[in-house]
């Protein structure tokens, strides 16, 4: 993976995190024509989360002024 600076990585955690909460609120929507796409774009969110959650948690520390993960996602 690139490297990429704390803050930086903070703001595509949150952003990863924002477009799938709002990719899975579509699934409800009685507009929606076609879920599997959705489907689809969720899971790509999905397995990107995951890799900036394994970098962040590799630069995280007690010590620094990083917050928490999961303060992150909420």
């Amino acid at each position: 993976m690139v490297d990429l600076d704390e803050n930086t990585l903070i703001i595509c955690i949150q952003s990863v995190n924002a477009q799938i909460k709002y990719l899975k609120s579509l699934l409800t929507s009685e507009t929606l024509r076609d879920d599997d796409q959705i489907e689809d774009l969720i899971l790509s969110y999905q397995k990107a989360a995951a890799e900036l959650k394994r970098e962040y948690l590799k630069q995280w520390d007690e010590t620094s002024n990083m917050p928490r993960y999961e303060e992150l996602i909420k």
